[in-house]
């Protein structure tokens, strides 16, 4: 079996440090029997080596534990297998997989590959470097496998590298409004690598890539300060049959933690004077709003929101001499006893919510009412019916979460519920950051597939819907739709049942929205075609669709700026390619220039800046509708529209029949008429916008 003798100063655990299970809930304790787990206590020993220390998780195959190698005085993961034929034969295929991965990494193709993905940059020799190589291939380690026999039966154990938290934990602790696109840029390059590394050279699938499987690496000092101060010192009692309890983690010990991933220094107290006059600040800001929003009650219904703004900043500027200055202006409502502490952003950036009054042009600016609010834009009653609202409710993303993620989230650490960050706060991680692909329970070879259902359903190809077969580029769908998470904290697919459809066809619905028709040979091809299309390639139960491009919807919901928007599309579209036959390799991809772009945590755009935009979409819109109106096709950049020219097994897909436009004519009128009027509404309210920001 591979190891790595890897060698310690008493008391430390090496750079190499797995995957591990870690769930809230507990493993069943029914499950407890021949056939399902191994009973396991804190200071067993496997193997005449590995002395378990702590419960560190579960997973619906196995258990895993943090151990002590007593032979090489480190640190690793021992995962335990449950005992049943079918999951042992699971283990050899896992490990079959996971000994190529880890005796491929000297492979001349490879180095090669990796000269010139590190060409011209700071990595370049460590890359290369012999301990470089292996971590370069930003994959998880099997480091050991062995059989051993207990009470319920013969388990197959397998000894795995340390690693930190999963992404998922990451984009929690970002509050689900995105990972900084810098940091989301790094990530991305390195999981490409690792793709490219699984694909070319080991010829495996992983077939279940997500935030939850790729997990930071943690270096030889951060596990060491979480072993002495953090999760491991208060748990070293706890029971650990039949089930520990989760880790539980002192907050403080864990904000420690998270500034230390990437950085290898240690963190003073600032960081937590910091977060206490946060919490202070919002509590304070939240009485403040309460007496605000009972002196506007008391107002009358018509009076002019800015003559009240206007009138508060007189006041506040004869209080300029005096010397109380913590006393905080309720138009911009920042405090001027941690401005200092607090990093400062543009202007406009903090404006998080414009009423819009009825019955006045003008306007009232309010400041974001919680670091967990999501953005939004509140309007007057014809207005407001044709906003999006720019993020998805937390909660709700939260509960879809749940309902999707399965119990093999392969983590060390967990960070605690209140972890989360103002999202105009410093970067939790840095682009230092490091990261391996984990979990390959569910890998398979390339040419040979274990099973004809892959992906968890947000990360799912059209080609496993429609039972087409499927290649290695499964896995550069779900990095697309994973790296668009990291970026917005949304699913970029997020199917739901609707009464006359089922999750298949809103996935499909979603898929067509946003990267517009499926070619009608391909969505013809599949066994399962028929359920979902009719024989001219159309979606049978879903027909109103709303087309949003890729680049549109990272301009108009998320508010990227438009050069970032574009070339983030540009790096998505490929890979998003329907066919995979067609879709952009892991390989290709690298090679594409987002990844080379400067450093820019400037990407969102500023309010002043968003009304543009929005402005001269809303013009789109209406130009399109008037197209409809017309019977013609209307002009959407960036969606694969259905055209003879483009693609000729396409049948009238692009022909508006002048039933459908008849049948459509009182809407589009009546859409048209809205659009209209809230073009001309917005234009006023932008050129107010203006006049107070000049």
């Amino acid at each position: 079996m591979a190891e790595s003798p890897l060698s310690a100063e008493s008391g430390e655990i090496p750079d190499d440090s797995s995957s591990v299970v870690y769930d809230d809930e507990e493993e069943p304790s029914q499950d407890y029997r021949p056939g399902g787990y191994h009973p396991i206590m804190l200071g067993d020993i496997f193997l005449n080596r590995y002395e378990v220390v702590q419960k560190v998780g579960w997973g619906h195959f196995s258990t895993v534990w943090l151990c002590k190698d007593l032979k090489y005085n480190t640190y690793v993961a021992l995962k335990v297998q449950k005992s049943a034929s079918h999951y042992t034969e699971a283990a050899y295929d896992e490990i079959d997989i996971l000994l190529k991965i880890s005796t491929s990494y000297n492979d001349p193709v490879w180095l090669k590959s990796l000269r010139h993905y590190y060409d011209g940059t700071n990595e370049y020799q460590n890359a290369l470097s012999e301990e470089g190589v292996r971590d370069h291939c930003f994959v998880v380690q099997l480091l050991n496998s062995f059989m051993h026999a207990g009470p319920n039966g013969k388990h197959i154990c397998m000894v795995f590298e340390i690693l930190g938290v999963n992404l998922l934990e990451i984009i929690k602790v970002y509050n689900y409004k995105g990972i900084p696109i810098p940091i989301c840029r790094a990530i991305s390059k390195q999981v490409l690598i690792a793709l490219d590394y699984l694909h070319r050279i080991c010829g495996i699938i992983h077939t279940d890539l997500k935030p939850e499987n790729v997990l930071l690496q943690l270096t030889k000092a951060q596990i060491n300060e979480i072993i002495k101060f953090g999760i491991l010192k208060n748990k070293i009692d706890c029971p650990a049959m039949p089930a520990a309890r989760p880790i539980e983690t002192p907050q403080a010990e864990m904000v420690k933690e998270l500034g230390n991933i990437v950085k290898e220094k240690e963190v003073d107290e600032k960081a937590l004077k910091i977060k206490e006059k946060r919490k202070k600040y919002r509590q304070r800001k939240k009485e403040k709003e309460k007496q605000l929003k009972e002196q506007q009650q008391q107002e009358k219904a018509n009076e002019d929101a800015t003559t009240v703004v206007k009138k508060k900043r007189k006041r506040n500027k004869k209080k300029k001499g005096q010397k109380n200055e913590k006393e905080v202006n309720e138009d911009n409502k920042v405090e001027a006893n941690i401005d200092k502490e607090i990093p400062k952003f543009d202007e406009f950036e903090n404006i998080d919510k414009v009423e819009i009054k009825k019955s006045e042009l003008d306007i009232e600016v309010k400041e974001p009412q919680d670091s967990s609010e999501k953005n939004d834009i509140e309007g007057s009653q014809e207005a407001g019916k044709e906003i999006k609202s720019d993020l998805l409710h937390i909660e709700e993303r939260k509960n879809s979460i749940n309902d999707s993620r399965d119990e093999s989230d392969l983590s060390l650490l967990q960070l605690p519920e209140d972890s989360s960050i103002d999202s105009k706060s410093a970067p939790v991680v840095n682009e230092n950051i490091k990261v391996k692909i984990a979990d390959l329970g569910n890998a398979c070879w390339i040419h040979k597939h274990f099973s004809t259902e892959i992906q968890t359903r947000q990360y799912r190809g059209p080609e496993v819907i429609l039972g087409i077969s499927y290649n290695y580029t499964a896995d550069v769908w779900s990095f697309a739709c994973m790296l668009f998470e990291l970026i917005t904290g949304d699913f970029l697919f997020d199917p739901r049942t609707g009464p006359d459809f089922d999750k298949e066809d809103d996935h499909l619905a979603q898929m067509v929205e946003t990267l517009g028709f499926f070619p009608k040979s391909f969505a013809l091809s599949g066994v399962n075609s028929k359920k979902f299309f009719d024989h001219r390639g159309k979606l049978r139960r879903i027909s109103k669709l709303k087309l949003w491009p890729l680049k549109d919807v990272l301009m108009e919901k998320y508010r990227i700026k438009e050069h970032e928007a574009r070339m983030l599309s540009d790096f998505l579209l490929p890979m998003l390619n329907y066919e995979p036959d067609k879709r952009c390799t892991a390989q290709q991809a690298l090679d594409h220039p987002w990844l080379k772009m400067p450093s820019d945590y400037n990407y969102r755009m500023t309010e002043k800046e968003y009304w543009e935009t929005s402005l001269i979409q809303k013009q789109k819109e209406v130009d399109n509708n008037e197209k409809l109106k017309r019977g013609e096709s209307p002009n959407l950049e960036g969606i694969r529209m259905p055209s003879s020219e483009s693609n000729t097994d396409i049948e009238d897909n692009d022909v508006w029949s002048e039933e459908e436009a008849e049948k459509d004519t009182v809407e589009n009128e009546r859409e048209f008429a809205e659009n209209v009027e809230y073009h001309e509404h917005m234009l006023r309210i932008k050129e107010s916008l203006l006049g107070k920001m000049n």
